[in-house]
């Protein structure tokens, strides 16, 4: 008896899983695809812009000075990182109005979210601020007696020039948050706004050249 019990019962499951595998089937074959989405404000994907032979030549030739002031040794120091960040700093605090005026042109989005998109940005660089010299502290590890009185040590090292390119949906905070971390590491920028998100793009062409050390890429 238990044995028929058991054989009914996994019937009873087998049938059910081929009755619901059945039912996805058909929902999947009579579904029709989702109507694109649309972008509320200013802000359009069109087609992908694509690299002119002049861009290529300007964008070469920031990276070659940027890369030689890093070969340099501009970028390595504590004070250097520090002056940046607090420049970056200064500027996102006078020209916040400006910043939170052109995330709610290009994309309509409320003034308080747009507000805490820079304020976010404004915490991040002063806990840059505040951890930087611990960040760039060497860390001591654990040697082996048998290469005694050998010791080692890990040293953070920044990697050279970097470039950050901005998306459409955040042309801020996604553009000015990986800034804070390649500054703190004592890279060199160079930035690509979004061309999509016209008022922050053309914000940023004012703003950044006044930043030492910080290049713009139009």
């Amino acid at each position: 008896r238990l044995r028929l019990r058991l054989r009914l019962r996994l019937r009873l499951r087998l049938r059910l899983r081929l009755r619901l595998r059945l039912r996805l089937r058909l929902r999947l074959e009579t579904a029709q695809p989702p109507k694109a989405h649309r972008i509320r404000g200013t802000a359009a994907i069109g087609k992908p812009s694509t690299m002119t032979d002049a861009f290529k030549a300007e964008a070469g030739g920031l990276h070659s000075s940027l890369r030689r002031r890093f070969l340099a040794g501009e970028t390595r120091g504590y004070e250097w990182r520090r002056k940046q960040l607090k420049t970056l700093g200064k500027l996102l605090e006078e020209h916040s109005d400006s910043l939170i005026g052109a995330i709610v042109a290009d994309l309509k989005r409320p003034w308080s979210e747009a507000a805490m998109e820079v304020k976010i940005l404004q915490r991040e660089i002063n806990d840059a601020l505040r951890n930087l010299r611990s960040w760039m502290r060497p860390t001591w590890h654990w040697t082996h007696m048998l290469v005694a009185p050998a010791k080692q040590e890990a040293r953070p090292e920044p990697l050279g020039s970097a470039l950050v390119i901005g998306p459409y949906n955040y042309p801020v905070n996604l553009l000015i948050s990986p800034l804070i971390g390649a500054l703190s590491a004592g890279c060199n920028v160079m930035l690509k706004p979004s061309e999509i998100s016209k008022s922050c793009e053309r914000l940023f062409s004012e703003l950044i050249p006044r930043c030492a050390n910080l290049t713009l890429s139009s």
